[in-house]
């Protein structure tokens, strides 16, 4: 899945039809359409790579999926807070997913908040069983939602609105 170690990769998502350009990214498409969670393209952030653990934390509606087939594996409506760690066979985030080794908790709604070991995050967050035992945590964040939290990271001092808009057009290319 990760190309020499790359942070990131961006999936252009058609919203409206539910085509994506990426396979990886189809089986999310479907289920975030018309949560009003994110839209547009896609950018994936890698947040952990090969990590024994990671706290996983889900405030809201959420639902659980499987990454290689898109089907549901669970769901919650006030939230679910546990530990996400690799099985020999499978992976546990509070309860075990036998022969499932990829799982994305995506939040179904705008109120529902995403938590990676106490850090929030927009978007879906995925879980990816790596070698030795270990898991790699991606966030799936909406390329607009991305550039507002980096930009407004960069610059601390506020800017005038034309420079904020010049950064994001320099940002998206």
């Amino acid at each position: 899945f990760f190309k020499q170690k790359t942070a990131y990769e961006i999936y252009q998502c058609d919203w409206s039809s539910d085509v994506c350009s990426s396979d990886l990214t189809s089986s999310l498409c479907a289920e975030r359409k018309g949560s009003d969670v994110s839209e547009g393209p896609v950018i994936k952030v890698l947040l952990a790579k090969d990590v024994n653990s990671t706290l996983l934390e889900a405030k809201g509606a959420y639902q659980v999926i499987r990454r290689d087939t898109g089907t549901s594996l669970g769901f919650g409506l006030t939230g679910k807070r546990f530990v996400c760690h690799a099985l020999q066979e499978g992976l546990r985030w509070g309860e075990e997913y036998p022969d499932v080794y990829q799982i994305s908790v995506v939040p179904q709604n705008s109120e529902t908040s995403l938590f990676v070991n106490g850090i929030q995050y927009r978007g879906a967050v995925s879980v990816y069983q790596t070698k030795d035992g270990l898991i790699s945590v991606v966030n799936e964040v909406s390329i607009e939602d991305f550039l507002k939290c980096t930009l407004a990271l960069k610059h601390e001092s506020p800017l005038p609105k034309e420079a904020m808009s010049a950064l994001v057009i320099a940002a998206r290319t």
